[in-house]
C-alpha cells in the first residue's frame, strides 16, 4: 500500500514537472528589409543604439499551474539594433559606422523604448509581441526625432520554443525598424 502511494506521488510529480515551463534564453537576429531608395551617395552616418527598457526580460510564457516563465537574452539590444540600422543605411547608399552618439556631422541614435513578448497559457495560445522605438537624427545643426510602435499577434496550438519566440521578436523588431527608416529620415540624413 505504501509503495503504491509513493509511486502515485512520484508519477504525479513527474506529470506536473512535464507541464512546468522553464525560462527561455533567446538569440535574436532581426533582419529588416532594406529601403528601396538609395539617397546616401556614400555619406557617412554614425549609428548608435540604446536599450531604455525598464526591465531586462523580453517577455513571459504564462503558466496556469505555476509561475510564468521569463524570456531573456544575453545580447545587448542597443547594439543589436544599431547593427541592423547600419546594414539598412548601407543598403540605402550610406557609409554607416556603429559607434557612440558623438561621431560626426550625421548621427542616428535608435532607442528600444519597449519590447514585450507574451505567450498566453490558454489553448490555443495567443502570442503577442510589441515594440516601441524612438530615434534622434542629427545632420549638422539640424535635428529630427521620431517614434513608432509595431506589433504582431498570432494564435498557436502548442507552446513555442526558444527559436520560435526569437523569430516572433525578430520579425516585430525588424518591422519596427522598417517603419522607422522611412524616406523622410533617409532624405534628412542625405541633405547637405
Amino acid at each position: 500500500m505504501r509503495t503504491a502511494f509513493l509511486l502515485g506521488i512520484l508519477c504525479g510529480t513527474v506529470l506536473l514537472a512535464g507541464c512546468a515551463q522553464t525560462s527561455q534564453q533567446l538569440h535574436l537576429d532581426p533582419r529588416p528589409d532594406y529601403p528601396a531608395a538609395s539617397p546616401g551617395n556614400g555619406l557617412v552616418v554614425a549609428v548608435s543604439g540604446a536599450d531604455a527598457r525598464p526591465e531586462a526580460a523580453l517577455g513571459v510564457l504564462e503558466n496556469r499551474r505555476s509561475e510564468d516563465a521569463e524570456l531573456t537574452t544575453e545580447q545587448d539590444l542597443g547594439e543589436l539594433v544599431a547593427l541592423a540600422v547600419a546594414d539598412m543605411l548601407r543598403a540605402g547608399g550610406f557609409e554607416a559606422n556603429v559607434q557612440g552618439p558623438d561621431g560626426g556631422q550625421r548621427q542616428l541614435e535608435v532607442v528600444v523604448e519597449r519590447l514585450e513578448h507574451h505567450v498566453s497559457s490558454a489553448v490555443p495560445r495567443q502570442v503577442r509581441t510589441q515594440v516601441e522605438l524612438s530615434f534622434e537624427a542629427r545632420n549638422g545643426e539640424r535635428r529630427l526625432t521620431g517614434r513608432n510602435r509595431h506589433s504582431r499577434s498570432d494564435t498557436v496550438s502548442g507552446r513555442p520554443g526558444a527559436g520560435e519566440n526569437a523569430a516572433y521578436v525578430d520579425q516585430t523588431l525588424a518591422g519596427g525598424l522598417e517603419r522607422l527608416l522611412r524616406d523622410e529620415l533617409l532624405t534628412f540624413l542625405a541633405e547637405p
